[in-house]
């Protein structure tokens, strides 16, 4: 693969996940688009089990999570610029600190 553009940055709540167990994660993804030089897709049995190239059409015709989804999204639109998400957290109010 040979990187073509780096389509953005995606967090925020949609990536925050509640596992059955009660633990929480929050993920942030760094997204890029690239072209194929050669090689195969191959994929590792554990965590990917399937790995293919697909059109637009086939991609969204997949049942994608809301992130990836929307990463998708993005990296299909012709932007000049990079995509960053909102910042959905600010430092807590207050006097500042001695340094």
């Amino acid at each position: 693969m040979e990187l073509t553009r780096f389509v953005g940055v995606f967090g925020g709540p949609d990536h925050r996940i509640t596992y059955a167990n009660g633990d929480e994660v929050a993920s942030l993804a760094f997204a890029f688009a690239a072209r194929v030089v050669g090689g195969s897709l191959v994929p590792d049995g554990a965590e990917v089990l399937e790995a293919r190239y697909a059109t637009r059409e086939e991609a969204f015709a997949l049942d994608l999570s809301p992130p990836v989804r929307r990463a998708l999204m993005v990296a299909f639109e012709d932007g000049d610029g990079a995509y960053f998400d909102p910042p959905t957290w600010a430092p807590p109010a207050g006097p500042p600190r001695d340094a």
